[in-house]
């Protein structure tokens, strides 16, 4: 790719403190890639560590990389925008600092493109420990999907093939100018129905080309009360399928539901005692889980949690969570 041409891709990678080993896979991961026409725009968000230094090194050895210095702290949907701000690619994929791309997930999602009009094209991913070995994956016809908006919306709301994570996907660089990421937590769930909406169209692989690095410390496997903010995030979505798209309502409702155990679940094995919290997620399980639970398109794990409740109340649920707890 010459320096002036416009890419393909965009990869747009927000960088906060990552740590130098994470963040040099990630960054390696990209340049990896089979597919050679992207950049790769580096998002420094005010970084108080080396990975600025780290990100600057690249710039020097390969052409594709760009850096982007924040002066102050945005926090990701800042950085992430920022990153779209000066992208130059016709699609956009947004990397997270500390995971990796496979090898052919550009090729294979840049191939998909251009087999159909879809605003975004996604793809499934694996859960990684860090720094673990890369996954072999078959590709296969097999494993694609074509969804309208609605129904895209509705699958990543029940939380079945789709998922609404800003990564893992290539969007059309026009819907993140119209549709920039919603500040205030969870803001990938606060913007992707807004971003799906937009596409046209959504096409889908299954296969796992997004490695996401698990660590039992990180924000998804700990509590904190700021992170009820989820609870507000999902009854925001209901509000808005009941006033806008009535028929996508019964899953917005059950993804309530779903924000509501996550949040039950890990204050239980946290042990954290956040008696209002618990109130309100008791109060929102109690609102939907009969409708959640004759609804066809309600996955079994929340179907399983619904019946606890119902057999030996908010107890039975906790006693469960201890013995076998979410991973």
């Amino acid at each position: 790719m010459s320096e002036r041409s416009n890419p393909k891709i965009s990869i747009v990678v927000p960088v906060y403190n990552v740590g130098a080993t994470l963040l040099t896979a990630c960054i390696e991961s990209a340049l990896a890639q089979t597919f050679n026409d992207f950049e790769l725009i580096l998002v420094d968000d005010a970084s108080t560590d080396k990975s600025a230094d780290i990100c600057e090194a690249y710039t020097l050895t390969d052409p594709r990389v760009r850096l982007l210095r924040l002066e102050s702290n945005r926090g990701l949907p800042g950085a992430r925008n920022a990153g779209v701000d000066i992208s130059r690619g016709e699609f956009i994929c947004f990397l997270d600092g500390d995971d990796r791309l496979h090898p052919s997930m550009l090729e294979r999602l840049a191939g998909l493109s251009s087999r159909c009009d879809a605003g975004i094209i996604g793809c499934g991913f694996q859960r990684t420990a860090p720094l673990g070995p890369i996954p072999e994956v078959e590709f296969s016809d097999g494993n694609l999907y074509f969804m309208a908006p609605h129904r895209a919306i509705a699958d990543a709301l029940y939380q079945n093939l789709l998922n609404h994570s800003a990564w893992g996907k290539l969007y059309r660089r026009q819907i993140c100018i119209d549709e920039p990421f919603r500040p205030g937590g969870y803001e990938d769930l606060r913007s992707f129905y807004h971003m799906f909406l937009r596409a046209g169209q959504i096409a889908w692989t299954s296969e796992p080309l997004y490695l996401y690095t698990e660590n039992p410390t990180s924000y998804l496997h700990t509590f904190n009360p700021a992170r009820a903010v989820v609870l507000d995030v999902t009854e925001e979505i209901v509000d808005y399928m009941e006033r806008n798209m009535p028929e996508l309502t019964p899953a917005a409702r059950d993804r309530a539901l779903s924000a509501a155990f996550n949040i039950l679940n890990l204050m239980t094995v946290n042990r954290c005692d956040e008696p209002a919290i618990a109130a309100r997620c008791r109060s929102t399980i109690r609102r939907y889980r009969l409708r959640s639970l004759i609804n066809r398109h309600v996955r079994l794990k929340n179907k399983i949690g619904i019946l606890t409740t119902y057999l030996g109340g908010f107890g039975l649920l906790a006693l469960a969570t201890r013995i076998y707890p979410p991973k």
